[in-house]
């Protein structure tokens, strides 16, 4: 899509990083989008759609007069680029970074999906409660009619002596709704599913960020996880 900010305007992008595991993620930025200048943003390769300080889907795109927040959907491994030229025109470009596959007769493939909220003003706040106002009442999904009540939520790495510290909580009558975790890091245990030999980021303490196949991981005796 093509924007224009007129003749004494400029494009200013607002947003947030990625996860990093350092102490910069999630930190907010604020860009001037310069002329002849293209800023790109995908995470780093691993198809984690949140990954890298380039990595998160949300935009805020002001312009003279209001601007427009832009979100893309997270199944994979997204790209989003904004295209300056010499004049007050900016190109925006978004979607799945890289697809090598065809389709069968009778299949289908979605692409990432899209959402632009347009908004007036200068007020960057009053845009963000805009956004959550709408997606609130039209994205979140409902049970019989009513928004999803508040959830307690676990995440851990899957290791032995997180189950004390479980416990402590559910003695303490902290009950948690659920509990997600991981299979540990080690290279045979990457997401529970047969990992790419040999593997992208094979070195100690990278191993999370290598996503696993389609294939489950076999047992010992031959069954599956």
């Amino acid at each position: 899509m093509r924007f224009d900010a007129g003749a004494k305007g400029e494009f200013v992008l607002h947003g947030i990083k990625g996860d990093f595991g350092a102490a910069e993620s999630y930190e907010p930025y604020r860009r001037v989008l310069t002329a002849d200048s293209t800023t790109r943003f995908a995470p780093p390769g691993t198809g984690k759609s949140c990954d890298g300080p380039e990595g998160w889907p949300y935009f805020n795109l002001q312009k003279p007069g209001g601007g427009v927040i832009l979100a893309i959907g997270w199944p994979g491994q997204w790209a989003a680029s904004f295209t300056r030229d010499a004049g007050t025109g900016l190109t925006v470009r978004a979607g799945q970074e890289l697809t090598h596959f065809h389709l069968k007769p009778g299949e289908v493939a979605r692409s990432p999906l899209t959402v632009m909220l347009f908004w007036e003003g200068t007020e960057m706040v009053e845009a963000q409660n805009l956004w959550r106002r709408w997606y609130c009442a039209h994205t979140l999904p409902r049970t019989e009619g009513k928004p999803q009540a508040p959830m307690a939520w676990f995440g851990g790495i899957g290791t032995e002596d997180e189950l004390p510290r479980l416990q402590r909580w559910e003695d303490a009558g902290i009950h948690l709704d659920g509990v997600w975790r991981e299979a540990g890091g080690a290279r045979e245990h990457v997401w529970w599913t047969l990992s790419p030999d040999p593997l992208p980021y094979p070195w100690p303490g990278m191993y999370w960020m290598n996503s696993g196949t389609w294939t489950r991981m076999p047992n010992a005796d031959g069954s599956h996880r």
